[in-house]
């Protein structure tokens, strides 16, 4: 075998070698990125998560990481940057699965803001492309109950219902309405089953318990807080519910 023959098998081999090192360390690193990102998420590391998802970026922008990270500032209640990386995303017709999440988060984004027009007519735009999401007008009738809207707010979460958004969820949404018109019997006859059945979650409690104050039904409302250890002290929680006007 000649020596320039022997020089490019040898420098063949070289580069062959050279490229699976850089495939293998190329996905070593995004192994490595997967992995934190799950521990971060997982143990809610927002800064660090949010750290990595901008490094990620720099390096090349990706539409789902554009949303990742508009997402996480969301989650801390940094809503002006969550606006600001979300932004390009919404240019766009809504046409697929990852426009109809930024549609989703720019109405949470402008709920959080209190421009409630703005998210109602977001979720309007959001409806036009996806009639049958739950999700839009469940959010449609959290905007019209802050502003005060009742009778719409009421409207969308039963739509919301009906097209199966979470029961828990809907069902606290229409009490805290109930409770936001001062019905709070009709809030206690929402609730009360819901807790007896084992769906209430800790915020639906709270806001049964706040229902069974405010329509005189303190014995209840002490038991629920008594069984569930809701207040080490609830004689001064009632009292202090008692003055409270409103719940969340």
């Amino acid at each position: 075998m000649s020596y320039k023959l022997v020089k490019n098998v040898i420098l063949s081999s070289v580069l062959l070698s050279l490229t699976a090192c850089t495939q293998l360390g190329s996905g070593s690193t995004q192994a490595e990125l997967d992995s934190k990102e799950a521990l971060y998420y997982n143990t809610h590391n927002y800064n660090n998560l949010i750290s990595l998802y901008r490094k990620m970026l720099k390096e090349q922008d990706k539409p789902e990481l554009r949303y990742k990270l508009a997402e996480v500032y969301y989650k801390i209640g940094d809503i002006k940057s969550s606006q600001l990386y979300l932004r390009p995303l919404l240019t766009s017709r809504i046409s697929n699965d990852l426009s109809v999440k930024a549609y989703l988060l720019q109405i949470k984004n402008s709920i959080k803001l209190k421009h409630y027009p703005e998210a109602v007519g977001l979720a309007r735009d959001l409806q036009n492309s996806n009639p049958k999401l739950a999700e839009v007008y469940l959010l449609k009738g959290q905007a019209y109950a802050l502003m005060g809207n009742y009778e719409q707010a009421k409207t969308n979460f039963d739509k919301s219902r009906e097209l199966f958004i979470n029961e828990t969820i809907a069902l606290n949404d229409l009490a805290v309405l109930a409770i936001l018109e001062k019905k709070y019997q009709d809030a206690v006859e929402i609730l009360l089953p819901a807790y007896q059945n084992g769906l209430a979650d800790s915020r639906m409690m709270h806001n049964l318990v706040f229902a069974l104050v405010k329509n005189n039904q303190e014995k209840l409302a002490r038991e629920i807080v008594e069984r569930e250890g809701l207040n080490t002290s609830p004689g001064d929680l009632i009292e202090a519910l008692k003055k409270t006007s409103r719940t969340q």
